[in-house]
């Protein structure tokens, strides 16, 4: 057998994977699943279960996590859909800073990750542990000067942290506050919703909204946020939606 340590970080790199591929299939229908998809969770799945015998063969105790053998949401009904998804936001790490990985289908993210980005995993670390806590909408910041790097700092949080959204990541721009409702509108344009492109741009902001008061963990992003009244005016106040701002102005 392979040494116990390095069975325990093979078997929490799979486990990473699986949650990840857990979360795409979240998005698509029964029977619809993309047969690359659902051959990653079996194949996770299998080295999960041959990792975890060969530990407790060998007499390491090991615990099982959800989704080692059965995704909830695999069953199909919303209310398993959403304890899977609360689930996997509950396993967001707060003491290591993940790798930039994909984000959930039907996000909307125009920024890249930057390879050049270090040395602030401790602030990154703060934003996961304030947007993690709660049942309900939360609030953290990202404020300073100008020029300090808080879009860039947020858009690294959003790459790293955002494929334990199930929801999604969404980013809006809040620095001119008559293009907010087209930000909003925008939010919607990737989530496949039924007749979006018959509805005004009003309508199509208030079904987004809606959406944003929904139990379903979603990352908003709103960025260059510097009116506290255009922020009481368009962030949920209900619902599982975690809302990052970016702003000058302490909040």
């Amino acid at each position: 057998m392979d040494d116990p340590t390095s069975l325990l970080e093979t078997l929490a790199a799979h486990r990473a994977t699986l949650r990840h591929a857990l979360t795409q299939r979240a998005y698509f229908d029964a029977g619809h699943v993309p047969a690359q998809l659902a051959h990653t969770i079996d194949e996770q799945r299998a080295a999960i279960a041959r990792i975890k015998r060969d530990l407790r063969a060998a007499g390491h105790s090991v615990d099982d996590e959800p989704g080692d053998l059965a995704a909830p949401e695999e069953a199909g009904p919303p209310g398993d859909r959403l304890v899977a998804a609360q689930a996997l936001l509950a396993s967001m790490p707060l003491d290591d800073v993940p790798t930039p990985a994909p984000l959930p289908r039907g996000s909307r993210m125009p920024l890249s990750p930057n390879a050049l980005f270090v040395g602030r995993d401790a602030q990154l670390r703060t934003l996961a542990a304030a947007l993690q806590r709660g049942s309900s909408c939360v609030i953290a910041a990202a404020t300073g000067l100008g020029g300090v790097g808080k879009s860039q700092l947020a858009a690294e949080f959003a790459h790293r942290y955002g494929q334990y959204f199930a929801g999604g990541v969404f980013w809006l721009s809040f620095a001119d506050p008559a293009g907010v409702l087209t930000e909003v509108a925008a939010s919607g344009t990737g989530l496949g919703l039924p007749g979006w492109e018959a509805l005004p741009l009003p309508a199509q902001a208030a079904r987004v909204r809606e959406l944003w008061h929904a139990p379903l963990p979603r990352l908003l992003v709103f960025d260059n946020c510097e009116d506290e009244a255009l922020l009481d005016a368009w962030r949920p106040t209900s619902g599982g939606a975690r809302v990052l701002i970016t702003s000058r102005r302490p909040y």
